[in-house]
């Protein structure tokens, strides 16, 4: 998908049904796409795989993104997203 890392793509999989996987990376990349991979794992990550709760996460972060990577515990180390992502 244009605009998402496989590795992003990957952990979509992992937290969503198959159901649901087309929406939310249209989601991402149409709300999202200019934000990086960190802040698409901590959007994925606080969703915990439900859709709502990833509609509502991705508007927190268009009002500031810095909330969302807090949250996600990958505001203090730009590496630390990347535990989850293996």
């Amino acid at each position: 998908m244009e605009n998402l890392t496989s590795r992003t793509i990957q952990l979509i999989d992992k937290f969503f049904n198959e159901i649901d996987r087309d929406v939310v990376k249209s989601l991402l990349i149409e709300e999202c796409g200019k934000y990086s991979e960190r802040i698409h794992f901590a959007i994925i990550k606080l969703s915990n795989g439900n859709t709502d709760t990833l509609l509502s996460t991705i508007q927190n972060a268009k009002i500031d993104y810095r909330d969302i990577l807090m949250w996600s515990g990958f505001g203090e180390n730009v590496n630390e997203h990347n535990i989850l992502g293996k």
